[in-house]
């Protein structure tokens, strides 16, 4: 697996994101369980613990634009926008 120079466990997470956004729609259940999981990810490696629910919301919202989504569509086009969607529903539950 070519993790497109991401952290190997990072690049799992994407890559599931990538496989689902072409058989799930954003706001499954599957995708949400998915969400939490990255989410966690995210807070205990790269946050510190402090990655509330509105910053993970609004980080969501800024992968489907601008810089980040070149970057995450290196695992499918179309996945950037895919999680930003459902982390923009997840974190609204």
């Amino acid at each position: 697996m070519d993790n497109h120079g991401y952290d190997d466990r990072l690049a799992e997470l994407i890559y599931r994101f990538a496989e689902y956004k072409d058989t799930k729609p954003f706001d499954d259940p599957d995708t949400m369980k998915l969400v939490a999981k990255y989410q966690r990810f995210m807070n205990k490696n790269y946050y510190d613990n402090g990655l509330t629910d509105e910053l993970f919301e609004a980080i969501g919202k800024m992968y489907a634009g601008g810089d980040f989504a070149p970057k995450i569509d290196v695992f499918g086009k179309g996945t950037a926008e895919y999680m930003s969607k459902a982390i923009v529903v997840y974190c609204s539950k």
